[in-house]
C-alpha cells in the first residue's frame, strides 16, 4: 500500500460517491455491495481499474494501483468466505459483525468538518 495521505478535499470528493463508506486521511472504506459487485464483475473478466472508474471513484485521488491491490484482497476474501466475507469485512481483512445490506453511508471526514 502506499503511504498516501487524503486532503481534506480528496476526502470530500470521494465522500459524495455512493459506494464509499468512510475515509481517513489514510483510507477508504467502500460499500459492502460495492465489494461484492467489484468482485463478480472482475471474476467475469471486467479490469479493477475499469470497475473502480465505472463506480465513478477518482483514480487519481486514490492511485492507479489501488483498484488492482484492493480487487486481490476481496477476491481472496470471496474465495475463502463467500460474498459475506466481503460484506463483513473490516479494513483489516477480519470479519466484524454483520452489516445489513443497504446500510451504507458515508461517515464523513471528522478532521475536515466544520
Amino acid at each position: 500500500m502506499a503511504n498516501r495521505l487524503f486532503s481534506c478535499e480528496q476526502q470530500e470528493e470521494l465522500l459524495k460517491n455512493i459506494n464509499v463508506l468512510s475515509i481517513t486521511d489514510k483510507t477508504v472504506s467502500y460499500c459492502p455491495e460495492f465489494k461484492v459487485e467489484a468482485v463478480l464483475r472482475n471474476m467475469r473478466g471486467t479490469p479493477p481499474s475499469a470497475i473502480f472508474i465505472d463506480a465513478g471513484i477518482d483514480l487519481d485521488i486514490i492511485g492507479r494501483k489501488t483498484p488492482k491491490e484492493t480487487l486481490k484482497r476481496w477476491r481472496r476474501l470471496y474465495k475463502q468466505h463467500g460474498e459475506s466475507g466481503l460484506l463483513n469485512e473490516s479494513f483489516f481483512g477480519h470479519m466484524k459483525d454483520e452489516l445489513e445490506l443497504g446500510s451504507c453511508k458515508s461517515l464523513g471526514c471528522k478532521k475536515c468538518s466544520r
